[in-house]
């Protein structure tokens, strides 16, 4: 089912155990809170006619709507990811009602693999990140399947080991 190339070897698959929060996912609650403080002081002192408050819901309530789907299409995008490491890439597989995603890097293109305990047996995988890079993953919309995303393995058992199978293998190549 995976898109394998005739040459590669599967070395480890896995699949998220859980979703874990980290501060991606709490900086935009973080943004929701400052502007709806803001509103209310911005309100006070103005001392804001009766007819702007309606205006100042439908905003904060649109804040508020962004900010829980950017959780959920986080979220339910971990939750239908596979990943699996050959000799050659990194892939990541996502089964959804409508279909089948696949995306990859090659191992050559991965940064050293840092490893972050999250409890319970689990941890997660990442690559150092850039700024740029970083700053390009904070959209919240739904992205389209050619959007490129931080290389992240999330909430996975064992993570110590499969980082260190990922870093031997990039070496050798």
């Amino acid at each position: 089912m995976y898109p394998i190339e005739p040459d590669e070897t599967v070395l480890w698959t896995g699949r998220p155990q859980r979703y874990y929060w980290r501060y991606r996912d709490y900086h935009w609650f973080v943004v929701v809170l400052v502007a709806i403080v803001a509103g209310l002081v911005l309100t006070g002192i103005y001392d804001a006619p009766e007819a702007g408050i309606p205006v100042i819901a439908v905003t904060v309530s649109s804040i508020v709507g962004s900010a829980i789907a950017r959780h959920w299409e986080r979220a339910s995008r971990v939750g239908a990811t596979t990943y699996v490491v050959t000799d050659q890439r990194l892939l990541f597989a996502r089964y959804w009602p409508q279909g089948s995603e696949f995306r990859w890097i090659p191992l050559a293109y991965l940064r050293r693999p840092r490893v972050r305990d999250i409890g319970g047996g689990l941890g997660i995988i990442d690559f150092r990140p850039t700024v740029s890079e970083w700053v390009k993953d904070q959209g919240y919309r739904p992205r389209p399947v050619w959007y490129p995303e931080l290389p992240e393995l999330m909430g996975i058992r064992d993570a110590h080991e499969v980082a260190e199978l990922i870093s031997r293998t990039s070496i050798a190549r």
